[in-house]
């Protein structure tokens, strides 16, 4: 599939750009050196200033298969949504601008959605934190699927790299796993499928009409289980195809009044779509379950910004949705302490979550 053939499919890169000028080549060099060459690629430039909008015009230069559209900031869903919009390609792919694919990504993708006639491919990723890559792609050997490429005068500063949830999960299982659309939705459920849209490849009529919710911040949580809910087949892939920058200043990252109210309507958004889908895709148990971690997600992002002026109508908006979900063990206590002692609740959830991480790398539970 490296060389362009007359049937092969037209993939479609999304990328949408806003002042991430220091990362922005190696995100285009990872797309425009993939093996596989039949592509569009998409630069939505959402009104950066910090010197990405140039940058974008350049790589327009060097390769015809870049289109860039520049316009005014509208958040990363309405960025997206541009793309979708323009987008040609019977397959769709998104890469965030700090981000970078490797170099075969598009090509083993591909070939295993086509193999198994899927409607959406998941592969595993890489999660780097505190560097920046310094990779010329041109110049790059990969070894193996399984090995980064070498790195070339990395920052200085430790470099943090752990596998991505559905890598780590799948290690003893094999290479490749179909799933219907019950059972995807499920593994989203219990986390063995991360709910980015960047790590997947979709067929093009499965976005035509799901967008992202355009000023939300965790738009992915409402965007891709109802693409899920459209697909008849869906491949897993444990080949680790994308390297994935956690940033201390990015939009998720950041802990804000904003950001949580979107957290919570992002996680309500998704109660509401499960009860709807009962029994179609899920079960009452499962609706059930998926209250009480629900109510656990509103309470740890609440301690993330208990600390802020407007914090206390948060919690109280989180105490009154809690009253009706049925909960137990841990979340029972800690809803407890919500409601009555919520200071003591901010002083316990860092060092219990610390606690809970490494049990779940040792046992995996």
């Amino acid at each position: 599939m490296s060389k362009k053939r007359s049937n092969a499919p037209l993939v479609s890169v999304i990328i949408p750009v806003y002042n991430v000028a220091p990362y922005l080549e190696e995100a285009l060099e990872s797309v425009i050196n993939q093996s596989y060459n039949n592509l569009e690629i998409l630069v939505i430039d959402d009104g950066s200033t910090d010197g990405s909008e140039i940058i974008c015009e350049e790589y327009v230069a060097r390769d015809k298969r870049i289109r860039v559209i520049h316009q005014v900031n509208g958040g990363l869903s309405d960025a997206r949504n541009t793309g979708l919009d323009l987008a040609a390609g019977e397959y769709i792919a998104f890469l965030d601008p700090d981000d970078a694919y490797r170099l075969n990504m598009i090509e083993v993708m591909l070939r295993v959605v086509m193999r198994y006639q899927a409607d959406i491919g998941i592969c595993g990723f890489s999660t780097y934190r505190n560097t920046l890559w310094k990779i010329r792609y041109r110049s790059v050997r990969m070894d193996s699927r399984r090995n980064a490429p070498k790195q070339k005068n990395p920052q200085r500063g430790n470099l943090r790299r752990k596998n991505s949830v559905e890598e780590s999960l799948r290690k003893k299982s094999p290479q490749q796993e179909l799933l219907s659309t019950r059972a995807a939705l499920a593994g989203l459920n219990d986390g063995s499928i991360n709910w980015v849209a960047w790590n997947k490849l979709y067929k093009r009529e499965l976005l035509e009409k799901v967008r992202f919710p355009k000023g939300r911040v965790y738009e992915d949580i409402y965007t891709i289980p109802r693409v899920f809910a459209s697909a008849k087949r869906i491949i897993l892939l444990s080949d680790d195809l994308i390297m994935h920058r956690i940033r201390k200043r990015s939009i998720t990252q950041t802990a804000s009044l904003e950001n949580i109210r979107d957290s919570l309507w992002a996680m309500d958004s998704y109660e509401r779509f499960v009860k709807k889908n009962i029994p179609e895709f899920f079960t009452k148990e499962q609706y059930l379950n998926i209250q009480e971690r629900v109510l656990r997600g509103k309470m740890v992002s609440w301690v993330r910004i208990a600390s802020l002026n407007g914090a206390e109508e948060i919690r109280k908006r989180i105490v009154k949705s809690g009253r009706r979900v049925s909960c137990h063990g841990r979340t029972r206590i800690a809803f407890r302490l919500l409601v009555s002692c919520p200071g003591l609740l901010r002083v316990l959830t860092p060092p219990y979550r610390i606690v809970r991480g490494i049990v779940f790398r040792v046992t995996g539970r």
